[in-house]
């Protein structure tokens, strides 16, 4: 089943066209967000990084531990698509 915005549906299979209307849409979100980007960056304006804070009373090892788990994590949301 396929839902529209408008709050239609399909239960039509996908067909080529709707393949190239998902290509278009990413093509568009793609130039949106680059011009996004360059407003931003033209008044100084910067994206937040992902920063990860970590608070703890045990020893060096559970620190280090810590901070890698969390370099991991960090990583591993920046490989899932958004």
């Amino acid at each position: 089943m396929t839902f529209f915005p408008d709050g239609s549906a399909s239960s039509q299979s996908p067909t080529d066209e709707d393949d190239d209307q998902a290509g278009e849409q990413f093509v568009i979100r793609r130039k949106a967000n680059a011009m996004i980007k360059k407003a931003f960056d033209e008044n100084g304006i910067q994206f937040a990084l992902p920063r990860v804070h970590i608070a703890s009373s045990g020893t060096g090892t559970d620190i280090a531990a810590a901070a890698a788990a969390a370099s991991q994590a960090l990583k591993s949301s920046h490989a899932e698509p958004h």
